[in-house]
């Protein structure tokens, strides 16, 4: 049964599909999928970057096409990251298929659902703000059309977009088509960020299950030893549970280099132009408070919280990562290792000796995702943004 057909896997498999990042689709499907949404994307780019030829060059307009470019330029780099690396990421999900195969009991079915079922709910609670917010940001395009229909003018109130694109027609004429055009580029971004980011927290959550079965079954391996089982059936269990531990430890610590070595330089890449993204829109809304303007401070404002939400959505479950590697050391310091024989307990120090290195994924051989590193990369934004605040002033 393929496990990514089911309940806990299917939201992430349906979005990754939808816009040709799923490993499994037949490779001719993928390679018009990836072509369509690649054009859209690389359209996107150009048409914002085109404002340059139509409009005279100010640094207003270039942080206002900067801050909404810079997020597409995003979009792109992550989809071609992961649709380059689609060998490596199919590597990955028939690695959590094999990894399911070594439950043995209810229990332990348990903890791999739970995390499972986690991996879903965050799926659903992504989607639930992602896609709602993009709807508001996108209807705020029509609010002179309600207010004319509402309290009406002489004339019709202006309309334009909520960002800077050259479409070279007249805006005003074929408005409702470049909205049309407008809506189609930013949900495919967002599905772009959503279908990516959930597979990145989908491989995370695998991970910390495996240290919680790891947990799991180190504690019931020892709680054995104080059993009124005979000595020598003691001694077979103990050393087979800790072979048995000792090979899921290494599957999970495969499993995060596997993803380590390959979208470790390419998310460096992307960490600094999210903080470059993130500091031009803080100038952005900077600026629109000071000018009093009160759409353009709505509107930079939400940039910002996107921005806040999304750098900590991902460092939180790095934070996670470690979290549970630490878990995993604390069991195995207050499991009852001492009353198992001698030579068990040195087959437990190849999982303490390990256990004791951190199990954090370090993205360009620097920046660690962590709520420390979340404070980092906001600190660096803050202070990037400063400079270009007092460099303009």
């Amino acid at each position: 049964m393929d496990i990514f057909d089911n309940k806990y896997y299917g939201l992430t498999r349906q979005l990754m599909a939808s816009i040709g990042l799923w490993p499994y689709q037949k490779r001719e499907h993928q390679i018009v999928q990836s072509l369509c949404v690649s054009f859209i994307l690389i359209l996107s780019i150009l048409l914002q970057l085109a404002t340059f030829i139509t409009h005279e060059f100010s640094t207003s307009l270039f942080i206002e096409v900067f801050s909404f470019d810079i997020l597409c330029i995003i979009y792109a780099l992550k989809y071609i990251i992961v649709y380059f690396h689609s060998n490596h990421v199919k590597s990955l999900f028939d690695q959590i298929q094999r990894d399911w195969k070594l439950i043995k009991n209810a229990d332990e079915l348990k903890i791999m659902q739970q995390y499972a079922y986690n991996a879903k709910f965050y799926t659903i609670f992504s989607g639930s703000i992602v896609y709602p917010g993009t709807l508001a940001f996108i209807l705020t395009m029509f609010v002179p059309d309600v207010l004319d229909i509402i309290t009406p003018l002489d004339e019709p109130r202006p309309r334009q977009l909520p960002v800077q694109i050259e479409f070279f027609f007249d805006q005003d004429r074929y408005f409702y088509l470049f909205s049309f055009i407008f809506i189609i580029v930013a949900f495919l971004g967002m599905t772009v960020l959503m279908a990516t980011e959930n597979m990145y927290m989908l491989f995370t959550q695998h991970a910390c299950g495996l240290f919680k079965l790891l947990s799991h079954r180190l504690t019931r391996t020892f709680d054995m030893c104080s059993s009124k089982i005979t000595p020598s059936k003691t001694k077979c269990r103990v050393c087979t549970n800790l072979l048995s531990v000792i090979n899921i430890h290494q599957h999970c610590l495969k499993f995060l280099y596997d993803m380590q070595y390959k979208f470790s330089s390419s998310y460096f890449i992307l960490s600094g132009f999210g903080v470059a993204s993130l500091s031009v829109n803080m100038f952005r809304l900077f600026l629109a408070l000071n000018a009093d303007n009160v759409f353009e401070s709505v509107s930079s404002g939400l940039f910002v919280y996107a921005h806040f939400c999304y750098i900590f959505w991902m460092n939180y479950f790095g934070q996670d990562l470690i979290d549970h590697g630490e878990y995993l050391l604390q069991q195995i310091c207050n499991a009852q290792w001492y009353t198992a024989p001698l030579h068990s307990q040195k087959l437990l120090l190849m999982v303490l000796r390990r256990s004791m290195k951190s199990t954090a994924i370090i993205v360009g051989g620097l920046f660690i995702p962590s709520l420390e590193g979340f404070a980092t990369l906001i600190s660096m934004s803050l202070s990037y943004c400063m400079v270009i605040y007092s460099v303009r002033t």
